[in-house]
């Protein structure tokens, strides 16, 4: 299934139009992206920025910076790099027990954590054999000591919102 955050309208499979940061490629889902001189790794969470028009690392701090819009799968250049907002990526960067799942830090931009954050929990990620299975989940508020969320998917509704938001 397409993923509708990259899409205007899963539907009729129309890409959304990101020229004014240059997007270059798209293959299923990964995301190809030229933005001059970014600071990226593979295994970075990002987000968009709507005010900068670009993508920055996520952290866990606020409901616009832990917006997850897909991890770095690979670095190209200094200036392009692919996303993806859905499927594994092969890295030895997240080396936890197989199955851990990973949330967005509150620390450290960008990077992925085994144990929620005390204020923002946004699962992004669980460890496998050879890397990590991105599977963004909806962003919870919560403490470090509670155990009682749930996590879901955006719903179709929910993400064409979002989608509303900032287009």
């Amino acid at each position: 299934m397409k993923n509708s955050v990259i899409y205007k309208n899963p539907e009729e499979w129309k890409v959304l139009d990101f020229t004014n940061i240059g997007i270059k490629v798209y293959e299923d889902k990964i995301i190809g992206i030229h933005q001059e001189s970014h600071y990226f790794a593979i295994g970075d969470a990002l987000f968009y920025n709507v005010i900068t028009n670009k993508f920055e690392k996520a952290l866990a701090e606020n409901t616009m910076f832990s917006e997850v819009c897909g991890v770095v799968s690979k670095i190209n250049t200094i200036d392009d790099f692919e996303i993806i907002s859905f499927g594994e990526i092969k890295t030895d960067r997240y080396l936890f027990e197989v199955n851990t799942p990973l949330y967005l830090s509150d620390i450290q931009p960008g990077k992925l954590v085994s144990i929620h954050p005390n204020e923002i929990a946004k699962e992004v990620a669980t460890t496998t054999l050879n890397g990590i299975m991105v599977d963004i989940k909806r962003a919870v508020k919560t403490t470090a000591t509670s155990d009682s969320n749930t996590y879901e998917t955006y719903t179709q509704q929910e993400l064409d919102e979002i989608i509303g938001n900032i287009w």
